[in-house]
Formats: C-alpha cells, sequence, structure tokens
C-alpha cells in the first residue's frame, strides 16, 4: 500500500510540475487520470486491513470514493 500511495504522490508532484511549467492541457489531464487510477488502485490493494476489499462495507466505501466531486 505505501509502495502505491508513493507512486501516487510521485505523479501528483508530476502534475504540479507541468502545472507550473504551463504544459498543454491534455498532457496534464492525462497525467491526473492516470493519478487517479494509480490512487483507485491503492484503494483496492492488499494491506488496508478492514477498509479492504473483503470488507462487507467495500461497495459502499467504492462508491463513496468514484464520486464526482462538483
Amino acid at each position: 500500500l505505501m509502495s502505491r500511495l508513493a507512486r501516487v504522490e510521485g505523479q501528483l508532484r508530476g502534475v504540479q510540475k507541468l502545472i507550473e511549467d504551463d504544459a498543454d492541457c491534455e498532457k496534464i489531464a492525462q497525467q491526473l487520470t492516470a493519478a487517479r487510477k494509480a490512487l483507485d488502485k491503492s484503494f483496492y490493494s492488499p494491506g488496508w486491513g478492514h477498509c479492504g476489499p473483503t470488507d462487507p462495507g467495500a461497495t459502499r466505501n467504492k462508491n463513496i470514493f468514484s464520486q464526482k466531486i462538483s
């Protein structure tokens, strides 16, 4: 879990650099999408203990975390 989160952190730092460097919006969007997918994978990775995918509330939690912020 920690290595997945470290990967997400690195991706987000890369996104920050792209924004600072005024990179193309499409490139920024691609990297944000990749970071989001990596974060989603970390949520369902082994190592979450009681919050992992074997938890009966995992489906409910997935729905909460997959809602779009408006």
